[in-house]
């Protein structure tokens, strides 16, 4: 609540860095949980994600910045776990936003694995269940650290075609 001061919040396009400023009182703090929950809800962001960050080949630590991929976003996410199980096909990234706001984003299929996608879409319990309960294990694993670490912050969870599937499947356990 603003009170008698008038909040003007800041956020810079490119750096994706904010700041609240409150009338004539010159108090600023960082606005930048308000601009990150505001990205959580943007659907667009999600297709980015699902679509074309999850396929590019990321490493754990490095630095994924959506404006150096030609993207109009000014936000950096951090690679916190990059998955791969090439038995199943199974590809994943652990993301996070400014250290606390995690993001597991899971591929859909990939072009040269069609016939791992294809067993594991037709799976019988399901899309995606063969990668996923392979990988069950390193998935929960990291949703408990996750978890713990940003307690009052849940894990946004999404992924495109098998991805999808894997996301749901992930969000249901």
């Amino acid at each position: 609540e603003a009170g008698d001061y008038e909040l003007v919040a800041v956020i810079d396009a490119g750096t994706g860095v904010g700041r609240i400023d409150e009338g004539n009182e010159g108090n600023n703090q960082s606005v930048s949980s308000l601009h990150v929950e505001s990205l959580l809800s943007d659907h667009q962001l999600f297709e980015i994600l699902a679509k074309d960050v999850v396929y590019q080949s990321w490493t754990d630590g490095q630095l994924v910045q959506l404006g150096e991929l030609g993207y109009a976003y000014g936000v950096t996410f951090t690679v916190d776990a990059a998955i791969s199980d090439p038995e199943t096909g199974m590809e994943g990234l652990a993301l996070l936003i400014e250290g606390e706001y995690p993001i597991l984003v899971f591929r859909g299929e990939e072009p040269g694995s069609f016939l791992d996608d294809w067993n594991s879409n037709y799976h019988p319990g399901g899309i995606g269940l063969s990668q996923f309960l392979a990988n069950y294990d390193a998935i929960n694993a990291w949703l408990g650290l996750v978890t713990d670490e940003t307690a009052s912050v849940f894990p946004t969870i999404i992924g495109h075609g098998t991805g999808g599937a894997l996301a749901q499947l992930t969000a249901s356990q």
